[in-house]
């Protein structure tokens, strides 16, 4: 039946099918399931939306979940597919899941839905007793998985199936040795690097102690050359998943490499959308004191001044550790070599939204075809919008590497991501001379002259689905290149020409940014202690 707004609420409804509406948002609907506490059974008509829900029903008692959905005809659609089902039964006891293709006529497509055969089984494998694919298109490889994990779970009795692997790999097996791990942060991420035809990172799936409970394994190849973990969204979360990979007895990661694969928001003056970024530097540009700007000095131009100083373009006089972190340049230019050789992808919308920024001055780099493009990136919990922010995170950039770096990526991970390397390091658990940072522009920080921070915020830039996409086409070059240039080029490592480390010199080497080396240029003596460093 089609609706014009959702039917008169029950909350006693045990079974609910709803049709295809066009008027009604996936909001609208997951608004109006929210508030069906003991709902068992449903059945919905699925189309694709730009906008994604921001409600998560608590459907506790669901069991059965029926999806009417029209063909496919690219991967981006499926990946949108598994989202939403996955936002339909995060905290549903399901047992039955049925997927029906509406056209049944040949799938000339051939678009696999493996990742939602995945998710089903890997994060509902205690309840889920009958799967229904009925003309949905999943590869043998995803069948197999599914009857493999299935037979794990049936062998080790009623337990989830994220202990069927630690268990199993726990018995006398050698550590994996990875030549590349790929750092994930949230699902969208992690998706396009799985049921692709380079390789297969889930052939092997290994639960880590520590790791995210919503991501709980590392994915690796069969034969453990190349792994992927996603560690979640923001530092606090980066961090302890790194941490507890690096603490994790199922790994050697002391030959590994190391990509940090995500989406950013770019800057339009260094950058545009859908473009892929390789950085040398990574800078925590929030790590500052704060005023509102409405209450800030009147003779400061931001609200932001550094630890311990008194304004905005004095060096911080407090320093942390984590502020600065710079990367193998060596490195960084083979991995741009290696993602120059990707073809890009871009939509239309993002064609269109980048053609408005050619009226703001200085802003000719957002207005290009995406490519692939050598800038810094700048760390924040805070996910900000604006120019006034951004042009006073550029000066923070300038600032902090004493005018070496100048942030063209905004993210919410990579200081801690490579703190916890970097202690790893430390203790010769890693190599730090192995890392890299690639960046694929989903957003622009700032608005075009004309627009305002909030439409820019959260309109749609047409580059969500693109840049996810350009994370796979750029960084499989990136992995292949590693893995066949091994034995020649990388098994034996890429010798920095630059310094590498943090802004404290912890490595050993003296850093041109910041106090200098406090360890007097040698790496630092686990045993021995410093306090905050302050001038």
């Amino acid at each position: 039946m089609e609706l014009a707004a959702p039917p008169p609420l029950d909350e006693n409804l045990r079974e609910l099918t709803l049709g295809l509406s066009y008027s009604l948002t996936d909001e609208d609907v997951f608004s109006f399931l929210a508030q069906l506490p003991l709902l068992e059974r449903l059945q919905l008509q699925y189309y694709l939306q730009l906008r994604s829900p921001k409600i998560t029903p608590r459907l506790a008692r669901l069991k059965y979940l029926a999806v009417n959905y029209a063909p496919v005809s690219v991967r981006s659609e499926v990946i949108a597919l598994c989202k939403w089902i996955k936002r339909l039964i995060a905290f549903s006891p399901i047992e039955h899941v049925r997927l029906l293709r509406e056209d049944l006529g040949p799938d000339t497509a051939h678009i696999p839905f493996d990742s939602v055969l995945d998710h089903l089984v890997m994060k509902h494998a205690a309840t889920l007793c009958i799967l229904d694919l009925m003309h949905t298109y999943v590869t043998a490889d995803g069948v197999r998985s599914v009857l493999e994990r299935l037979a794990a779970r049936s062998t080790l009795g009623p337990r989830p199936l994220k202990v069927t692997a630690e268990a199993r790999h726990d018995k006398g097996d050698e550590k994996l040795r990875p030549q590349v791990v790929i750092i994930s942060m949230f699902d969208p991420e992690a998706q396009v690097w799985y049921h692709i035809p380079e390789f297969n990172v889930l052939a092997r799936n290994i639960s880590v102690l520590g790791f995210s409970p919503l991501f709980p394994q590392a994915h690796c190849t069969k034969d453990g050359a190349i792994c992927q973990i996603t560690i979640g969204e923001g530092e606090i979360n980066a961090a302890t998943s790194i941490t507890a990979l690096l603490l994790s007895p199922s790994f050697d990661l002391t030959s590994t490499y190391f990509l940090i694969s995500g989406i950013a928001g770019v800057n339009p003056k260094l950058a545009t959308l859908n473009s892929v970024t390789f950085a040398r530097f990574a800078v925590q540009v929030a790590l500052q004191f704060e005023f509102d700007a409405r209450e800030k000095p009147e003779n400061f131009s931001t609200g932001y001044v550094p630890q311990g100083s008194r304004s905005p373009d004095e060096y911080p006089q407090s320093i942390y550790g984590t502020e600065v972190f710079e990367l193998n340049d060596a490195l960084r230019k083979l991995a741009v070599g290696f993602a120059k050789t990707a073809k890009l992808k871009d939509s239309l919308l993002s064609q269109s939204v980048r053609q408005k920024y050619a009226t703001t001055p200085g802003f000719t780099a957002g207005t290009e075809a995406p490519s692939i493009v050598e800038c810094d990136t700048a760390t924040s919990d805070a996910f900000w919008t604006g120019a006034l922010l951004g042009e006073a995170f550029e000066n923070t950039t300038r600032l902090f590497t004493n005018g070496s770096a100048t942030y063209c990526t905004t993210q919410q991970e990579d200081n801690a991501t490579l703190e916890s390397l970097l202690r790893g390091a430390s203790h010769r658990l890693v190599d730090f001379s192995r890392i890299i940072v690639m960046r694929s522009a989903s957003d622009f920080d700032r608005p075009f002259q004309g627009q305002s921070p909030a439409d820019n915020l959260f309109g749609d830039a047409g580059a969500f689905d693109p840049s996810l996409e350009n994370l796979h086409l750029a960084g499989v070059k990136v992995v292949e290149g590693i893995t066949a240039g091994w034995s020649k080029t990388f098994k034996e490592g890429v010798k920095p020409k630059n310094y590498v480390g943090d802004i404290f010199g912890t490595l050993g080497g003296v850093p041109n940014f910041g106090p200098g080396s406090i360890f007097g240029g040698k790496p630092a003596v686990p045993s021995r202690s410093f306090r905050t460093v302050g001038y």
